[in-house]
């Protein structure tokens, strides 16, 4: 499609709420929080306690998705839009778009490649792109980074219009590349940002914080006042900032839904008219130099979606051109920018990327044959998280036409990694990078076992992920012991069980099943779960991890170990137990004395625990529920572990 870039984000982390007025809040949503908000995210299907929800949250910055699931949001989206009226839905296609008709603006035709809208969507990571007529066929381009703080305020550098700016609710600002839709971490710049456009007669980067007008230094990463917005109450909250070609900005603020002029010179505001419409939660505007119109891209609160409007700068009001819809199930638009048309690329992405034969160092790779790339193909692994365009990748390789497949070596165990490809095309270039598919390594005895995010990133949403422990030899058991544990309470779970899959029997958390419809028996919150010791004959632990699309967090970082089952060989001593299983007396007999004989369960728990200081002696297990547990003997100062089976 020739894209008419328009730079908007799709949020889904943060809600701010204006009943603060203009204070940050104290809490974040961030990744050891666990939010009261959170009571509020279970599956839904009653419109009328949605509608009570809805009308109890009042005006609110940030994401929908903090208050409502995916299925509520369609399900209110649907019973809202259903109320209105036909003609409160009619497109409207504003008269610059008529016939074609930009000349009537006296556009320089050098401005005529700005017409792309481009859009992140953070539930998804999508950077997205659409034609201004039609804000309902979306194309993506590339990923965001920002997944889990809240990407609220971006704007297209005009004098590089293939470059943006983006800073989100917690000050960290990048850039990013539009042809790549790579981003680049350059430092922070502290404040709530709610918006930012360029001036484009000066090229100057203004931004909107807490109620205050900021010019933005990209290159020293800085932030310098102009002023308090003076004119707007700083509790109705101004929200959006466009600036139009003749220097003078816009914004309309969340409460009286009140749209103003702003003086760039001095901050202050003049009031212009209503925007009559329900704006609430996050919202987006900018200007377009080729029709010369200030658009916004909405919320509106009255029919639970995302919209594409005009605002006629005169009189405030704004007119519907139509929903914007992605190929998320939801859809919220918190910045846009006008950016260039990009020309359809001569060499295209490889397609369907995938890992398999995932071992502890290595992992298959392949995807499917571009039909130009007469030289190949050039893969890529990263560290979870690195820049593919700046950062060096732990493993690179080439493979010719033809071959769609390769494999990486020599990976680290138990991390996690990003997968890409790109094809080469010979005379027509190389195509952008595709991917990142993630994958971890299998752990192994020694090393660590850490959620899909590794060491220094959140898990996602919507994940299914069984991972499966061996031990090095037959004759040891894998221990895992977590020592950082935080797991989205009672809507992600972590599921244990002892042996090499999940038709072993669970190790059960006794945790009931999650809002979210997860089975019980899982684990959830901040607190350590086990240690888990595997008491099956192969030693193996299987883990399966579930996560919701109701919030991301650091999941977790735990130790494997492997141990011997069976008796250790104690100099000047031979150690027998029996019966075993046993029906409750189990009996011991050593060459040398039996200092301390110790029972735990599968879930590494101490339940008994006898000074023996003895060559013969008895334990009474009859207390113990029927089942597998793990004894550890302490004979010379030596330990040795056995499994002992209770009838």
């Amino acid at each position: 499609m020739n894209k008419s870039t328009i730079i908007g984000c799709f949020l889904s982390v943060l809600t701010l709420s204006l009943s603060a007025q203009t204070s940050r809040p104290s809490t974040k949503h961030i990744k050891s929080n666990s939010s009261s908000i959170e009571a509020t995210k279970t599956a839904t299907t009653s419109v009328d306690e949605l509608l009570k929800r809805r009308n109890n949250i009042g005006i609110q910055m940030g994401p929908v998705s903090e208050h409502f699931s995916i299925e509520e949001q369609k399900i209110l989206r649907s019973y809202l839009s259903n109320q209105q009226q036909t003609t409160n839905n009619k497109t409207v296609i504003p008269e610059a778009f008529q016939n074609g008709n930009t000349e009537n603006f006296g556009v320089p035709s050098s401005l005529e490649s700005l017409s792309t809208v481009y859009g992140v969507d953070n539930s998804s990571t999508n950077l997205i792109g659409f034609e201004p007529t039609t804000p309902d066929n979306v194309e993506v381009f590339g990923s965001s980074p920002i997944v889990f703080n809240f990407e609220d305020a971006g704007a297209i550098d005009p004098q590089n219009p293939t470059t943006g700016y983006v800073i989100d609710d917690w000050g960290e600002f990048y850039s990013f590349d539009v042809e790549s839709g790579f981003y680049t971490h350059l430092g922070n710049i502290p404040g709530w940002w709610l918006d930012m456009e360029y001036d484009r007669n000066t090229g100057i980067l203004y931004a909107i914080s807490e109620g205050k007008l900021y010019t933005i230094d990209p290159i020293a990463v800085t932030a310098t006042e102009v002023g308090a917005l003076v004119g707007i109450p700083a509790e109705n909250f101004p929200a959006t900032l466009a600036i139009d070609g003749n220097g003078v900005g816009y914004t309309f603020e969340m409460v009286d839904k009140g749209f103003y002029a702003i003086d760039l010179a001095t901050a202050t505001t003049t009031y212009i008219g209503n925007i009559d419409y329900n704006a609430n939660y996050s919202q987006g505007m900018t200007y377009d130099p080729i029709t010369d119109m200030v658009y916004i891209s909405a919320f509106n609160d009255d029919i639970f979606t995302a919209e594409w409007r005009t605002v006629d700068v005169s009189t405030g009001m704004t007119t519907l051109i139509g929903p914007i819809v992605t190929p998320s199930e939801v859809t919220q638009v918190a910045w846009v920018s006008f950016g260039e048309t990009l020309a359809p690329p001569t060499c295209e992405r490889p397609t369907d990327l995938a890992v398999s034969n995932i071992m502890t160092s290595s992992v298959d790779l392949s995807w499917v044959e571009e039909p130009n790339a007469s030289n190949g193909y050039i893969w890529y692994v990263f560290e979870r998280g690195e820049n593919p365009v700046s950062g060096t990748p732990i493993a690179t390789g080439t493979t010719p036409s033809g071959i769609t497949t390769a494999t990486a070596t020599d990976l680290a165990n138990g991390l996690a990694f990003d997968f890409y490809v790109r094809a080469d095309c010979d005379s027509d270039g190389v195509s952008q990078l595709a991917g990142p598919i993630k994958f971890s390594t299998v752990p192994t005895c020694g090393g660590k076992f850490y959620d899909s995010g590794g060491p220094n990133y959140n898990y996602s949403d919507n994940e299914n992920i069984t991972t499966v422990i061996h031990p090095e030899t037959s004759e040891e058991a894998v221990t895992v012991t977590f020592i950082n544990f935080d797991v989205e309470d009672e809507f992600d779970a972590l599921y244990v069980y002892d042996g090499p899959d999940t038709s072993y029997p669970m190790i059960a958390s006794g945790n009931p099943a999650t809002y979210s419809g997860f089975p019980a028996g899982g684990y959830y919150g901040v607190e350590n779960p086990g240690p888990f010791t595997s008491t099956h004959s192969s030693g193996a632990l299987t883990f399966v991890f579930l996560s919701s699309d109701l919030g991301i967090y650091p999941g977790w970082e735990a130790d494997v170990t492997c141990t011997s089952l069976g008796i250790n060989e104690h100099s000047n001593q031979e150690l027998s137990f029996y019966p075993n299983p046993t029906d409750g007396i189990l009996n011991f007999k050593s060459i040398d004395n039996i200092e301390n004989v110790t029972i735990f369960n599968v879930l590494g728990q101490q339940l008994i625990s006898h000074s023996i200081n003895a060559t013969n002696s008895q334990v009474d297990l009859s207390e113990l529920s029927t089942g597998t547990y793990i004894m550890k003997v302490l004979i010379k100062g030596q330990l040795s572990t056995h499994k002992v089976l209770k009838n």
